[in-house]
């Protein structure tokens, strides 16, 4: 390769890295755009199938309410999970990476339709979990074309984020599957309770996971920035 090859060729990977940081840094702003418009249209649609009493008239709190707060705590859930990930996600966005936000609104959006009506609830619920856990397997496989200094773990760790709550989620997919399959016996609404409590503490584990996350950075970030300092005192 001749020397004016090696200057254009050099010239590309830097015009190309150029254009791979560019983008890399819209796609938090942007994860964060589209979350908020969805989760403000399932909010709305949450407020008003619970607060509409024409909608309930008549119903018990307990037939209604625990899947109100379920729903809540999900779109919480959703919400949390964008929050950490646009502050250390850093790749080029793809076509997958703009579905993926929609089809995890369009699908949390469906239960909140359903509140009174466990029996439909519980699978459209299960098939939100399942999309999502979808979208954090992909967004772990995703991680390998992070744009992260080589010596942090950031990539490591988000990946085990990342698989550790899609975990959560398929577990949550298959309590849901097998809520729904308890429905069809036409039980009391209290033999579907254990399924509400683990579904919450399915919920709470899933939030405990993102703080340790968050914990496991800062101690991250805290050896890197101690590592520095003896290599520069050592020097």
């Amino acid at each position: 390769m001749t020397n004016q090859e090696t200057r254009k060729h050099g010239k590309r990977h830097r015009i190309l890295g150029y254009t791979k940081q560019s983008l890399s840094e819209t796609l938090p702003s942007g994860y964060l755009t589209v979350l908020g418009i969805i989760q403000a249209v399932a909010l709305g649609v949450l407020a008003e199938r619970t607060f509409d009493r024409s909608l309930t008239h008549g119903m018990p709190l307990v037939h209604w309410l625990p899947y109100s707060l379920l729903s809540f705590s999900f779109i919480g859930a959703v919400t949390y999970t964008y929050a950490w990930a646009a502050g250390v996600i850093k790749w080029m966005p793809d076509v997958a990476d703009t579905f993926g936000p929609l089809a995890i609104g369009f699908s949390e959006v469906g239960p909140l339709f359903f509140l009174a009506q466990p029996s439909m609830w519980w699978p459209l619920t299960g098939l939100c979990c399942l999309i999502c856990a979808g979208v954090h397997m992909y967004a772990m496989h995703r991680t390998r074309d992070m744009v992260v200094p080589s010596a942090s773990n950031v990539e490591r760790l988000t990946r085990l984020q990342f698989r550790d709550c899609a975990a959560v989620l398929l577990a949550g997919f298959a309590l849901c599957a097998e809520a729904t399959w308890v429905t069809h016996f036409r039980l009391p609404d209290w033999c579907l309770w254990p399924y509400v409590i683990l579904f919450m503490i399915g919920l709470i584990a899933y939030f405990k996971r993102g703080e340790r996350f968050k914990k496991e950075l800062c101690e991250d970030d805290l050896r890197n920035a101690v590592e520095d300092t003896e290599i520069v005192n050592a020097t």
